[in-house]
């Protein structure tokens, strides 16, 4: 997948809302080199976090940090490791997680 094609709109996007930030030459991750969190622009202006050039989502359902709730939701949307790789793990659904 191409880091700036926008695949999710409308009710996917409210649900999968972009990882952006607001400030692209100090994207902090703990735990990961900032080497390895490029951002690009998407059409929108905003700035997107993608590592390993792959688009990283929020899951609206995760409202509290290392929940994953979306992790493997479709066989589509995977939580990343902090090489931007897929991570590994249980596939879950939106409603209940790992």
């Amino acid at each position: 997948m191409l880091a700036d094609k926008v695949i999710c709109f409308d009710n996917c996007a409210k649900l999968w809302p972009a990882a952006t930030t607001t400030d692209a030459k100090n994207v902090m991750v703990k735990g990961v080199d900032k080497k390895l969190v490029p951002t690009v622009k998407r059409p929108d202006g905003t700035t997107w976090i993608t590592p390993a050039g792959r688009p990283l989502y929020r899951y609206a359902k995760d409202d509290e940090p290392k929940e994953a709730y979306g992790q493997g939701v479709d066989g589509t949307w995977f939580a990343a490791t902090p090489t931007g790789a897929r991570a590994q793990g249980s596939s879950g659904s939106s409603s209940n997680g790992y």
